[in-house]
């Protein structure tokens, strides 16, 4: 029997007689087809070139393979990319890129799937932006963004800044029901802009679920992007097991992380099952027993791991990979980033009641600037998950902005220290538990606990909880160069205070500033202000329409 080779959409076909099974079944990725009585692989130059290694003897390959086979591996034939200096921008660009940026571009134009793993502030979403309209310069092609919900809004925010060819963006935001959400896509998929890149934004914990995730997977896309995808990294959770389907149903895919190997090498085996499943397989018993040493009850704990030249070999051959001392070598200017939540039904209820009751008052004029603080601090509050009732006690009402700071810090380097900027004292207390669950031990200075000096001395991934009055000046937190603002301050000089705490001398690297913001408060509206230095409560009072 001869040995026979062919493609049916994404995948490689080979018939060989019975005494080769145990070949074919040790080749990367391949899985037993009883309708075509062939075993299948993903299809890519080096799932063929291991084919024609493996197999003695000819083996008849079809018209399109053999095309495949003398282009030969482009990832190998682009990995010098990495590492070139004399580069130009993107054809299509607005702007300037930095010298990693136009690596990661020219190194990913020509290739199916890869991975930015690229430190935050270095410009990941910026770079992605670049290859996508790049790879389709002509538009009238449809892009699925998938994504952690707090970063939902951001993309819309980030293509409109660095977009260089028309872009039609549909958020699918976490709050709307799934059913909602599927009938707002479909109206997105049919309703294009000639030219434009058709862009869905939507979040991992929705984009498999119910009438949602059958109607993703009944699309053929042009590109599916992964922010933050080390989300899919547990290989068998229903976001991962949904994305290893999604792989066949995208022509090109894009995952963007700071943090692909946060728990250790297996952490990549669900990234790259979406990716590029030729590279490490689609069995992740194989995988594992090839990288990792297990023992212990059960034989379930990892002891260490193995094969690490031939794993990062792999891992790079996908991989774009940009440091902090590599893209951020001078200390630039500070990145603002912000996240974004949606209040629960309980605290949107108790929201509305304050804010009506607010804006009846500012046009009964009975609100001013000398005055507006303190009801405006009433408002922050409930965004925190708190209320203020009539006899002085401070009711909780949700944990929306919790579960958003929780979400960010688990997406953060472990090694890493974070300082948290907050304004109650409940805020504080929800910093700490957070920081409990997420791993890492943390401190505070505030009016009750001064614990600055023991943070600075540390050398790990400790938290700082800091209210805002206690650490706005006179001290210096440079030892991080993460900060949170939990709370935002209505004053413009003390937030730019508060930065200084950390871009100081002492600092080595740059500052990244992440802003949690719950989305229609009051949190948006100090935020924009702040954004555009402006004088945050006469303008909260102006967009009410008072006089300011």
């Amino acid at each position: 029997m001869a040995i026979h080779a062919w493609t049916e959409g994404q995948r490689i076909y080979v018939r060989t007689p019975y005494e080769y099974k145990d070949i074919m079944k040790s080749i990367t990725g391949g899985r037993w087809d009883k309708r075509n009585k062939a075993w299948h692989y993903p299809r890519s130059y080096r799932t063929l070139a291991e084919i024609m290694k493996s197999l003695p003897g000819p083996i008849g390959l079809s018209e399109d393979l053999m095309k495949l086979l003398d282009e030969g591996d482009p990832y190998e034939q682009a990995a010098h990319i990495k590492e070139a200096t004399d580069l130009p921008n993107p054809p299509i660009c607005k702007g300037n890129d930095w010298l990693h940026q136009r690596r990661a571009y020219w190194w990913a134009k020509d290739l199916p799937a890869v991975l930015l793993d690229m430190w935050m502030g270095s410009g990941k979403t910026r770079t992605a932006i670049n290859i996508i309209q790049n790879w389709y310069p002509q538009g009238n092609v449809r892009v699925l963004i998938v994504c952690p919900p707090n970063v939902i809004p951001v993309w819309q925010e980030q293509i409109e800044q660095h977009a260089a060819i028309p872009w039609k963006v549909t958020l699918l935001p976490a709050g709307k029901p799934i059913p909602k959400r599927a009938e707002m896509a479909e109206r997105a998929w049919r309703d294009t802009k000639p030219g434009a890149i058709t862009a869905l934004v939507v979040n991992y914990e929705a984009v498999w679920r119910g009438k949602l995730g059958e109607w993703v997977l009944s699309k053929e896309w042009d590109a599916v992007i992964g922010d933050e995808l080390h989300h899919i990294k547990a290989p068998g959770s229903k976001q991962s097991l949904f994305f290893a389907k999604l792989h066949k149903r995208s022509k090109r895919r894009l995952g963007l992380t700071g943090t692909p190997l946060h728990d250790g090498p297996l952490d990549i085996y669900g990234q790259a099952r979406f990716l590029c499943p030729e590279v490490f397989g689609t069995s992740f018993a194989n995988f594992r027993s090839r990288y990792a040493r297990m023992g212990g009850y059960g034989g379930h704990q990892i002891l260490g791991y193995q094969n690490l030249d031939e794993f990062y070999e792999k891992y790079r051959s996908f991989t774009f990979s940009v440091g902090p001392d590599e893209a951020l070598p001078d200390l630039p200017p500070i990145i603002f980033e912000r996240r974004v939540c949606e209040l629960s039904k309980e605290e949107q209820r108790v929201y509305a009641s304050l804010e009506n009751d607010f804006i009846a008052q500012i046009k009964g004029g009975y609100v001013t600037v000398n005055n507006a603080l303190t009801k405006l601090l009433k408002l922050q509050q409930v965004t925190s998950g708190y209320v203020r009732d009539d006899d002085g006690v401070d009711r909780h009402v949700g944990d929306s902005k919790k579960q958003l700071l929780a979400d960010v810090l688990s997406d953060l380097p472990k090694n890493e220290p974070v300082v948290i900027f907050c304004r109650f004292t409940h805020d504080l207390d929800a910093v700490h538990e957070v920081a409990k669950a997420d791993g890492r031990e943390s401190f505070e200075l505030s009016g009750r606990r001064r614990e600055l000096e023991e943070w600075m001395n540390l050398e790990g991934g400790e938290v700082l909880a800091v209210q805002l009055k206690a650490g706005g000046e006179g001290v210096s937190m440079h030892r991080a160069r993460y900060v949170i603002d939990y709370s935002l301050s209505f004053s413009l000089g003390e937030y730019n205070q508060t930065r200084s705490r950390l871009q100081r001398p002492g600092q080595t690297r740059q500052v990244i500033s992440i802003a949690l913001v719950a989305a229609n408060t009051v949190d948006e509206k100090i935020y924009k202000a702040l954004k555009r230095k402006e004088k945050v409560i006469e303008t909260i009072l102006r967009g009410y329409g008072g006089d300011a």
